[in-house]
């Protein structure tokens, strides 16, 4: 068998493809449930990210991916072999079925729970040297709360500000 050699904690020499292999082993057939964030995310690359002025910016590539830690949690765990359900919060929606289909398609059993506010969405802007800056973008057809202080200083008087819904 080839592959890499490693050095255990107590100096012995394994084989790394083995090493992986007997995880392999060990995951399948046990069950996982995940509980957690899942989204549909855009994935931008950038040479490096823009300066704070307006501009317009020409990106590498970009590419559409599920997000959030507990959907990568989910994945992650079945391509180790694992059997995995995966409960999130997920909107009846075009998104939604996307991310439902490609759930489907990585064998991940997945409990849909219905999020009235529709699919969740991210932008993150990647450089080339691996830095990301996430954007959580609103739930379609919901305005933004903005908290403001009062005048007085004391308590916050909360206001409903509108933008243009895309």
């Amino acid at each position: 068998m080839s592959g890499r050699t490693q050095r255990t904690e107590e100096g012995r020499t394994t084989n790394a493809l083995a090493s992986a292999s007997h995880r392999t082993r060990i995951s399948r057939g046990m069950r996982v449930l995940v509980l957690g964030g899942l989204s549909f995310d855009t994935v931008v690359y950038l040479e490096e990210f823009p300066r704070p002025a307006a501009r317009t910016v020409s990106a590498d590539r970009f590419h559409h991916t599920i997000g959030e830690t507990g959907a990568g949690m989910a994945l992650n765990l079945r391509k180790l072999g694992f059997d995995v359900t995966f409960e999130a919060q997920l909107g009846a929606d075009a998104l939604g079925d996307r991310v439902a289909a490609r759930l489907e398609d990585e064998r991940v059993h997945f409990i849909r729970e219905p999020d009235p506010r529709g699919t969740r969405r991210h932008v993150n802007l990647m450089d080339r040297p691996g830095g990301r800056i996430s954007i959580i973008l609103p739930h379609p057809g919901r305005p933004r709360t903005y908290v403001r202080p009062s005048s007085r200083g004391g308590s916050t008087a909360e206001q409903r500000v509108r933008g243009t819904e895309h």
